[in-house]
This record gives C-alpha cells, structure tokens and sequence, in this order.
C-alpha cells in the first residue's frame, strides 16, 4: 500500500544526493577559479562530506526500522527511493569514470605510473561506497517483496548480486521499478501448494484445488436459507395442476 502521510522519508535520500553533486559543483568551481583561492572551499567541501556521511549512516537505519517495523508504504517508498538515488548519482559517476579511465592512461606512463597504480584502486574503492548508498533501497527493496511472497528467492538474490556492480544497479533499478510496481499491486501468494488463495465460491467454500481441478460434488450441495424451510415435507406428494385433478363425484 502506498502512502504520502511521511513526507520525512525522503530527508536521507534527497539529502545523499543532494549533497554529492554539491561536491561535484565545488569541485568545477575550485578548478574553474584560480588555484590560490582553493583554499575558501575547504569549510564547503568539509560540510558537504559531512552531510554525505550523516545522509548515508540516515539511509541505513531507516531502511532497518521501515522494514523491521513493517511500516505502511514501505515498498513504495524503498522502490521510488531506490530509482531517485540511483539517476541523481549518474553526474557522479559519470565524473567518477571520467577520472577513472585518466587514472587508467597515467598508470602505463613510465614516470607516473606509481601515482596511477595507487590511485585507481581508492577511487575505485569510493565510488564502490558511493554507490552502495543507493543499492542499500534496492537490496531492502528486493527483500521486502521477497518477504511477502511477490518474488521468487531466486529473482531476489540476482537483484541484490546486481546492486554490488557498476553500471549493472542502474539497469538493475530501473528493472526493478517497472517489475516491482507490478508486483505490489498483485496479491501476494498465500501459504498453499498453489500460491495465491482462491476466492470464495457462492456457498461460502473455499477449496484449495489448482485451476482446472473439478472438485468433489458434495463441496456444492445447495442449501436452505434457515428461515426458508423446503416446500414440501418428505412423503408428502406436491398438489396436481388445475386441470388433472379428478372430480370427487
């Protein structure tokens, strides 16, 4: 079920975008400005990482108590989260990349290629954790619907494998949106051999049979309203027309 009656949810993820792509824009601005005048951007780079951090620790703990909790609209909220980290971090990454194929040509220079070999696996290493603050929804996310029976055990671990890999958890997001959009609006499959509960027949009876099954005849006996008793009593013969009826004389 989905709810909007907790606009506070989105405080941690709009707060983890939000404050990555600001280092991102502090970042242009130190390049684009003369480098002895970097040094105003050290208190701005220095709060943002600590909004970042604060944002990231806020994601997990309320991922945890949403689901461990079982609050309303949880799986609406983890799927809307989920695809709004996963697009706000693509100028990230895109940067990230950027940086990393540069890292990747310094490396095969004879003079720099220590600084390159050194370097590529700490960037490597904070953009593995830098994505991780959006896949954390997609994990809890794929876990919920697994929890209520609208995914198969299979189909919930390859979406958690896939959140652990670049580029895979975007598509994997997306995926997972349309699918699981889908999938909440189903009935979840209830605890029988065959899934989903069937409704109830017009007797009030229930029988669990797969579809195509006949059931036994006696489940559809009819029966007499209560305050309804049969017409005719046993033994008791019904009355003939009108006209076959013969005069006593």
């Amino acid at each position: 079920m989905e709810s909007t009656r907790h606009p506070l949810r989105w405080i941690a993820p709009i707060a983890y975008v939000a404050s990555i792509n600001g280092i991102l824009v502090l970042v242009g601005l130190s390049i684009e400005l003369d480098p002895e005048s970097t040094g105003m951007f050290d208190a701005g780079f220095a709060a943002l990482g600590l909004c970042t951090a604060i944002a990231y620790v806020g994601g997990i703990v309320e991922c945890i108590v949403l689901f461990a909790r079982e609050a309303e609209g949880r799986l609406a909220f983890a799927r809307r989260a989920t695809l709004l980290v996963k697009l706000g971090l693509i100028p990230f990454f895109c940067l990230g990349g950027l940086i990393m194929a540069m890292l990747m040509l310094l490396s095969l220079h004879p003079v720099m290629a220590m600084l390159g070999w050194v370097s590529l696996p700490f960037a490597a290493a904070i953009g593995w954790i830098t994505m991780m603050g959006g896949s954390l929804w997609a994990i809890a996310y794929a876990g919920g619907l697994r929890a209520e029976k609208r995914i198969s055990t299979g189909e919930c671990v390859a979406h958690i494998v896939l959140q652990l890999f670049f580029f895979a958890d975007v598509v994997d997001a997306i995926v997972l949106f349309v699918r699981g959009r889908k999938r909440e609006k189903g009935p979840a499959a209830a605890a029988t051999p065959y899934g989903a509960a069937f409704p109830s027949q017009p007797g009030g009876f229930a029988p669990p049979y797969p579809p195509g099954t006949v059931p036994p005849a006696q489940a559809y006996q009819p029966t007499y309203p209560p305050t309804a008793p049969p017409p005719y009593s046993q033994g008791t013969p019904a009355p003939l027309p009108p006209d076959q009826r013969q005069d006593p004389r």
